[in-house]
């Protein structure tokens, strides 16, 4: 779309096709970020999806070479403010002043990073051949415990025998061992699938993991009560609004999403039937607005 609107000349206007991961995908970032920089995008359809094509599209309007200070579509927000987003995600669905309620959310300056180590588990596959080389259904001598997204599905644990030197991305055994939260990677619309594992479960690709980094001030509460915390914010369903309005529609979870994801003051030490909007500082309108955006 960039090397289309590059060859138009100034003021001119440029139709494009534009295919849904470009506009929701991280790879496609900087290619957002430049058409909604350098050009004036003026009209954007809803999503389509042509007969035998894998992904949806939209058609965009753009001007060339010429930044536009008004609504990107109908009803929609001003470049500016899709920029101020973490994904510059171009959507239909995102209206004019929705980014601001991202923004509110954002307000207390703490996330998750801030607090938690957050990493993918390991790549078991590697230079020695497939994973299932290194897995068991049976405990035995330098096996671990070992769970992947299928696995929880199931209610499975297997057995991995670790040997860094004959998968891709072995990580550190220390971001296995001890409490923490194991998130799954592909995630339905409107969830955020995330399990308690209390002991030393070591986990695949499939899953992100997020434990406390050391030292971490965590408000006065234990590790495991913390965890159980953010399971309750993850687990909430403003939070994947949250995540498809600041990133698009995408159902992969990257560990930077996670990362990224506010923190509310106080949260780490709230009841069990704490308000996270209202944690938030936002209405329940703000909510439902928000908690709209992870329903397909």
């Amino acid at each position: 779309m960039i090397l289309a609107l590059s060859r138009v000349r100034q003021g001119g206007l440029a139709a494009m096709v534009l295919p849904s991961p470009a506009l929701a995908q991280p790879y496609g970032l900087p290619l957002r970020q430049r058409l909604l920089a350098e050009h004036g995008l003026i009209t954007l359809t809803d999503f389509e999806v042509f007969t035998g094509a894998g992904a949806s599209v939209a058609l965009g309007l753009a001007r060339a070479h010429e930044p536009h200070d008004g609504p990107c579509w109908a009803e929609g927000p001003k470049a500016t403010a899709l920029l101020g987003l973490h994904g510059a995600p171009i959507h239909p669905k995102i209206r004019a002043g929705d980014p601001e309620l991202a923004a509110r959310a954002r307000r207390s300056g703490q996330v998750l990073g801030d607090l938690f180590e957050i990493d993918t588990g390991v790549v078991a596959h590697g230079p020695g051949g497939g994973k299932a080389a290194l897995l068991s259904d049976e405990p035995g001598p330098g096996r671990v415990p070992y769970v992947d997204a299928q696995d929880l599905k199931v209610g499975r644990v297997r057995y991995l025998w670790y040997a860094p030197e004959r998968m891709h991305r072995a990580k550190r055994p220390a971001l296995f061992l001890g409490p923490k939260l194991l998130i799954q990677r592909i995630t339905p619309p409107g969830q955020v699938l995330v399990s308690l594992d209390e002991g030393d479960t070591f986990a695949g690709h499939t899953l992100n993991v997020l434990r406390p980094r050391a030292g971490a001030c965590l408000d006065g509460v234990t590790a495991l009560e913390a965890l159980g915390r953010v399971q309750r914010l993850l687990r909430h369903p403003l939070t994947p609004g949250l995540l498809r309005l600041e990133r698009g529609p995408r159902l992969d979870l990257y560990p930077h999403d996670l990362a990224a994801i506010p923190l509310p003051p106080g949260w780490l030490r709230a009841s069990d039937d704490a308000d996270l909007g209202a944690a938030y500082g936002l209405s329940p309108a703000e909510v439902a607005r928000l908690v709209s955006f992870g329903s397909p």
